[in-house]
């Protein structure tokens, strides 16, 4: 077995999420949670490489997980399908996948955020 980054996927409907999981899979070792309380542990305990994150969580603390993999030195890739936010939400540097996206979007902001060049 390789030693494969570690994608978090923090996404709350269960379909997209398996989709994302699928998608990276081959490539990238996942984990897949629906909640920002979740994916704070996770972040907390470390062996995460990249966070993929829906910022419109149902109860919010995207905010929270953004800040946290931003303090412990982790990339995030936002996915949102509220394409009025965008700006916002990829302000600087940070990437946005806008949802709908085509997989070879996402596996491509991925790819970039994380420094995989294959």
């Amino acid at each position: 077995m390789t030693d494969k980054r570690c994608i978090l996927v923090v996404e709350d409907e269960p379909l997209v999420a398996e989709v994302v999981v699928d998608a990276l899979s081959d490539t990238f070792r996942t984990v897949a949670v629906d909640a920002a309380a979740q994916a704070l542990e996770h972040i907390r305990l470390g062996g995460v490489d990249l966070v993929l994150l829906d910022y419109l969580l149902p109860g919010g603390g995207s905010s929270l997980v953004l800040a946290s993999a931003e303090a412990a030195g982790v990339p995030v890739v936002i996915m949102s399908g509220d394409a009025e936010r965008q700006s916002e939400l990829s302000a600087g540097e940070r990437p946005f996948v806008a949802k709908p996206f085509r997989i070879e979007d996402l596996i491509s902001a991925v790819k970039a955020a994380i420094g995989d060049g294959s």
